[in-house]
């Protein structure tokens, strides 16, 4: 963060335009790991490898367009009530009520709620792999020590519904920050109707109206960073995802998703992710160990996409 405020003072790239990818990276790498906690980190050989790859292409769009809308709003502190600009050390001061709601509280609100979502994306493919014999979802009762009163009518009642009901469409656990409700899968009978029955149900937070499990989206496009974007915003984000991010087309492609980087005599091959970064710290130790495991013979696959 010290860096990209540097970078914004000195007007390195322009923040209309471009993304700041000191910014970005970090926050995508943060998001990535809310995935990894809650829907499982995948290999190449995992039934749902390609949705966890989905579901991380979209943490990318949504990293953009955060980095997006914090680099604007740090760049409008540059001048001061007469239009000059500051010094260093007081445009640093006063952006620092905004990194540090940005970046120390309200990033954590977002990372705990990507976990409960990541996890709740899991369970609503493995519902659909069991819906034969386990076709109804109930509502299940937070495990927050402070529950959110908007929900508790649901699990109350002990709300059990079909998998394939139209309610499941607009309210799910989930839709609310923070929210640890969930669903289980069940063959008990439909019951607890009449709680839906009113019209006034609670609306979902803005973010998080999707489905997870069927869109590969942790937080949907009616999310603020997204919906009240910057001008310019929405081209920086496509631009910069073009650049630096596998096209989601290409993301069922796996065998065009892998650079071979060494073969052996004996068969061993280490196959290494287009996108994984050479830079991260770990990434000789990782390379080395695949090396060996190719030199016994193994085909050695080093996957994922690493920010």
């Amino acid at each position: 963060m010290k860096a990209a405020i540097r970078r914004i003072y000195e007007k390195k790239f322009n923040v209309s335009t471009d993304i700041e990818e000191g910014i970005f990276n970090e926050t995508w790498n943060i998001f990535n790991k809310a995935v990894d906690e809650g829907f499982g980190a995948k290999t190449y050989s995992d039934p749902d490898f390609n949705f966890y790859q989905e579901l991380r292409y979209n943490n990318a769009v949504f990293s953009a367009f955060l980095t997006h809308r914090l680099q604007n709003d740090i760049a409008a502190q540059l001048l001061d009530e007469n239009g000059k600009l500051k010094s260093f050390n007081k445009f640093a001061e006063d952006v620092a009520p905004i990194t540090d709601h940005n970046v120390k509280h309200w990033l954590r609100t977002e990372y705990d709620t990507a976990v409960l979502r990541a996890h709740q994306a899991a369970d609503w493919r493995q519902f659909a792999e069991v819906a034969d014999v386990l076709p109804n979802l109930r509502w299940m009762p937070t495990t927050s020590v402070k529950p959110d009163k908007v929900h508790r009518t649901y699990w109350e009642a002990k709300l059990t519904l079909p998998q394939t009901h139209p309610f499941w469409n607009e309210h799910r656990p989930g839709d609310r920050w923070n929210c640890k409700c969930y669903l289980e899968a069940t063959d008990d009978p439909v019951t607890g109707t009449h709680v839906i029955e009113d019209k006034n149900q609670p609306e979902p937070a803005k973010g998080l109206d999707n489905n997870p499990g069927e869109d590969g989206k942790i937080f949907s496009d009616t999310h603020p960073y997204i919906e009240n974007a910057y001008k310019g915003a929405e081209k920086a984000v496509d631009r910069f995802i073009s650049e630096k991010i596998l096209p989601l087309d290409d993301f069922s492609k796996t065998e065009d998703m892998f650079n071979t980087y060494k073969k052996y005599k004996n068969g061993g091959e280490v196959l290494i992710h287009k996108l994984i970064n050479k830079k991260a710290s770990d990434y000789k130790d990782i390379l080395t160990i695949a090396c060996e495991f190719a030199k016994q013979g193994e085909t050695a696959i080093i996957t994922g996409i690493t920010s």
